[in-house]
């Protein structure tokens, strides 16, 4: 696994692009919980932010990341 944000952000971004059902994609992010902000790394918990429009539909969504500690 990755603990690079970037890497993941671009990974859903790219799935993303690849479904046909997905017209156009408004943002994909991963931050902090605690601040909302861009996660600088993810060794600890993080948030997925997606927001995704399908025809005349705008689907926002957020999925919690939990870390394995090793």
């Amino acid at each position: 696994g990755t603990t690079d944000p970037a890497k993941l952000e671009m990974g859903i971004r790219q799935t993303l692009e690849r479904t046909p059902e997905v017209d156009s994609i408004d943002y994909v992010s991963i931050v902090d919980p605690d601040t909302m902000e861009d996660a600088l790394d993810l060794r600890h918990s993080a948030l997925i932010l997606v927001a995704i429009r399908m025809g005349m539909t705008r689907l926002i969504d957020n999925a919690s990341l939990c870390i394995a500690d090793d």
